[in-house]
């Protein structure tokens, strides 16, 4: 039976704790929506796109979704790097050019959360803990 002290994963809810986070870094004047995401990670292949931070936000960058990937769904159970979880769309062709359409996206997502890290020189959990949560007095989030 749940209670106050019921633990829940929290899934696409982390979204607005990546937006916050990104909002706030802008707002700090160390980004823009207009930057591209390239600027920040290099290492990941756009097969000639760009796509801006803006678009990961929006849903509308056009980069594959990891979670459609039967490979990912065979690695559930394994703890990996963001940067392993991007890979497995590394080499899918875009499901539409930048800002011409929209698709729920968690790879675009996890992209935020690394751009987030090339920032600010820590770990997502460790910013998000320090910079939204404490200051806001959610001592059972993480």
């Amino acid at each position: 039976m749940a209670n106050a002290g019921t633990v829940y994963r929290i899934g696409s809810i982390t979204k607005q704790f990546t937006s916050a986070a990104i909002m706030r870094l802008i707002e700090r004047g160390k980004l823009s929506l207009d930057d591209p995401m390239s600027k920040y990670l290099p290492d990941v292949p756009l097969h000639g796109h760009t796509v801006t931070i803006r678009q990961l936000l929006n849903h509308t960058s056009g980069i594959h979704s990891y979670t459609s990937d039967p490979e990912w769904q065979k690695t559930w159970s394994r703890d990996l790097r963001p940067r392993q979880i991007v890979g497995f769309v590394d080499k899918d062709t875009f499901d539409f050019a930048p800002g011409t359409a929209w698709r729920h996206n968690n790879t675009g997502y996890v992209l935020l959360g690394m751009i987030i890290e090339k920032i600010t020189g820590e770990s997502y959990a460790n910013y998000l803990q320090h910079d939204l949560f404490t200051p806001l007095g959610l001592r059972h989030t993480s």
